[in-house]
């Protein structure tokens, strides 16, 4: 199965991170140049982002860094449709694997079927944030589940990045956002059991840049932020009534 790694050119500290721990693990993996959503001029991310829609299923912009990312899983995401790529490992270079995780990714290459769009998470955020993950000897198994969050390693289906194009391009949602996707049936979505994933939070702070914006919404502003969603969603799920998307 084609993997794929995603890295802004500056990450330098964690492509070799990544690099050392793929190596020792024997996953072998193609380097994929990050958008940087810092540099996007105004025109580019009109473009690439459907600002009135955003806002209704967000209820405010996105921030440069959450642009970038949901750029860069979607140049993945095309060159599967352009080459005919089945399915493909796409991993963040801040991921963190057990020493198990060649066994279950193998399983989860078996399993998934190609013809279908499915979506498997190799680490388990449901619950919060993990510290760590440990090799297991636990069998492997796929468990069918309609939420979490986070994309530092997953394997996804040609079909499932076609309808994820289809419905999310140009961008109305970030490239986690899972429950909207399997409540609308977009994609089937799953946890690879026993995880074997988890972000390296200890070493490396976060590009997306979001919790500024969390922040910012105290008092009147979280009020405001909260009526506006509240008319953004009900605008959101109209669209979608109408259009499939």
């Amino acid at each position: 199965m084609k993997a794929f790694l995603i890295n802004l050119d500056r990450d330098t500290e964690r492509l070799a991170a990544a690099d050392a721990q793929l190596r020792r693990l024997g996953i072998a993996y193609e380097r994929v140049k990050a958008v940087d959503g810092k540099g996007l001029s105004r025109a580019e991310i009109r473009r690439n982002v459907a600002r009135t829609r955003a806002l209704w299923a967000n209820g405010s912009m996105y921030t440069p860094g959450q642009i970038g990312c949901w750029l860069s899983h979607t140049g993945i995401y095309r060159r599967m449709l352009a080459e005919r790529i089945p399915a493909a490992l796409v991993l963040e270079d801040d991921v963190t694997f057990s020493e198990d995780a060649p066994r279950v990714i193998a399983f989860a290459e078996e399993a998934i079927d190609c013809k279908k769009p499915q979506w498997v998470l190799l680490s388990d955020h449901s619950r919060g944030h993990a510290a760590e993950v440990k090799a297991s000897d636990e069998q492997p198994r796929l468990e069918r589940i309609g939420y979490d969050y986070c994309t530092e390693a997953y394997i996804i289906t040609q079909a499932a990045a076609k309808e994820i194009l289809r419905v999310n391009d140009p961008m109305v949602v970030t490239c986690d956002s899972y429950p909207r996707w399997t409540k609308r049936g977009h994609i089937e979505l799953y946890h690879a059991k026993p995880s074997v994933a988890i972000q390296n939070r200890a070493d490396f702070r976060s590009n997306l840049g979001y919790d500024t914006i969390v922040r910012g919404r105290t008092g009147l502003r979280r009020l405001a932020w909260g009526a506006w969603r509240l008319y953004g969603h009900a605008m959101d799920e109209l669209y979608f009534r109408l259009t499939g998307r």
